[in-house]
């Protein structure tokens, strides 16, 4: 049934009727943008973590000192899960009108920072240990700061 049809039938002039549809049409629009970029940052998240348990996971030797050498060497030199940007490149245009402002600067900085991790992951003029500390650091602030949408 046409918005037009469910108009007459409720009695409420069609204009009226048509610009309610075309409001919660918007509506409905902007709350799906914000649903699939959230989508696209928690799965960022998810992979983050797993890469940080996996990390940690990585030492064989118990309680060894080693064993924190192996975590730090897992840091630096595992395999960082690729960034998804897809979403929030593919709805730019869309942006401007599902989320705010405050938010908009939240999620473009969550991306940002994102990045930069895979920067800071490529780098080798810096000391191991403090390449893996960088790294940690960068992982948690992120995993930490969460879903700039939640």
């Amino acid at each position: 049934m046409s918005s037009t049809s469910i108009a007459a039938w409720a009695g409420i002039p069609v204009s009226v009727a048509n610009l309610i549809w075309i409001l919660s049409t918007g509506w409905r629009a902007r709350r799906s943008i914000r649903a699939i970029i959230c989508i696209e940052i928690e799965d960022n998240l998810a992979r983050l973590r797993e890469f940080l348990i996996k990390a940690n996971e990585a030492s064989t030797f118990g309680e060894s000192p080693l064993s924190a050498v192996q975590k730090r060497d897992a840091l630096r030199l595992k395999a960082l899960p690729t960034p998804n940007h897809s979403v929030w490149r593919s709805l730019t245009a869309s942006v401007a009108t599902a989320l705010s402002p405050t938010k908009i600067t939240r999620v473009y900085r969550f991306h940002g920072q994102l990045d930069e991790l895979v920067v800071l992951k490529e780098r080798h003029d810096l000391v191991p240990s403090e390449h893996a500390d960088a790294v940690e650091k960068a992982l948690m602030l992120i995993i930490g700061n969460g879903n700039p949408l939640s």
